[in-house]
């Protein structure tokens, strides 16, 4: 089964879509990952921890509770976070230590995708540059963080908006 990274931002976008009951980009991206695979988490829950703090808000059971239903499901599942690439590989990049999970999550569960919504992950050195420079990025769907994570994960780093072209193209 297709491994797919999911960070917090993209579950925090799909937790508020789901709780107000307005699906969007946050929904599409997850259904379509389910359609083609699994979310990976790393075993010792790190990810996760980063999920519920970043998404829970005001429904802190409601997400604790679509995780469980979703592993009974087989759809998360949990990998050994592994130690590759190397802490002083990632710090030289420029990308922050808190966002080194993801990566490192990425090549030992051979994730296909980091889906992200953060410019960390697709370019680290925009992190204060002014929105519009971050939207034209992503868009463009360059960066040089986002080619290193592809060089040592082998795994695209993809937008929520182009994780169901994705799926349809790797079917």
């Amino acid at each position: 089964m297709l491994a797919f990274v999911v960070d917090a931002n993209v579950v925090h976008v799909f937790q508020e879509e789901r709780i107000r009951e307005k699906p969007g980009v946050g929904c599409a991206a997850i259904s379509a990952i389910f359609g083609a695979g699994c979310v990976a988490l790393d075993s010792d829950e790190t990810c996760q921890a980063e999920w519920l703090n970043c998404a829970m808000a005001k429904y802190p059971l409601n997400l604790m509770d679509w995780i469980a239903d979703r592993m009974v499901d087989g759809k998360i599942r949990y990998w050994p976070l592994g130690d590759q690439p190397p802490f002083k590989e990632l710090t030289a990049q420029g990308i922050p230590k808190p966002d080194h999970k993801w990566i490192k999550l990425a090549k030992s569960s051979a994730a296909v995708a980091v889906v992200t919504n953060d410019i960390d992950l697709i370019d680290c050195k925009l992190k204060k540059a002014p929105a519009k420079v971050k939207a034209k990025v992503r868009a463009a769907g360059r960066g040089p963080t986002k080619r290193y994570i592809k060089k040592k994960t082998g795994a695209e780093v993809l937008c929520c908006e182009d994780v169901e072209n994705f799926c349809a193209s790797i079917r």
